[in-house]
């Protein structure tokens, strides 16, 4: 049974060993083990088909899935005017065109003082 040393800061150094013929055993191992697992990452990694944002920002895949029809009904506008009363501004006709990407106006902010439209408050 190898004993350990303890370096400066108190933390068990667990490859180091007092007996140097079972800390290099301990030492190959470890190595040994190591390369084996990132060996095996390597050869798994290509084999997920995954797509990769960034790498052709122009180019869409050609098996992505595409949203064709966004309905915007009653409930959606209602939900995306909460706290708001009419009449409204005309700076929200933004959501006129408004698709189906995420937009931090029709979702619950923050708390408290700064949750002006009352999001919060209806939960």
């Amino acid at each position: 049974m190898p004993t350990f040393k303890f370096g400066g800061c108190g933390v068990p150094h667990c490859l180091c060993s007092v007996d140097e013929k079972d800390g290099g055993k301990i030492l190959r191992r470890f190595v040994f083990v190591s390369l084996l697992v990132v060996g095996q990452i390597g050869v798994t990694a290509p084999a997920f088909s995954q797509h990769i944002a960034g790498v052709e920002p122009s180019v869409r895949p050609v098996d992505a899935p595409v949203i064709s029809e966004f309905k915007k009904d009653g409930a959606w506008y209602g939900l995306a005017l909460t706290g708001v009363t009419p009449p409204y501004p005309a700076s929200l006709r933004f959501l006129e065109d408004q698709g189906a990407w995420f937009n931090p106006f029709i979702h619950p902010g923050m708390l408290g003082s700064y949750d002006i439209r009352g999001w919060h408050d209806r939960e």
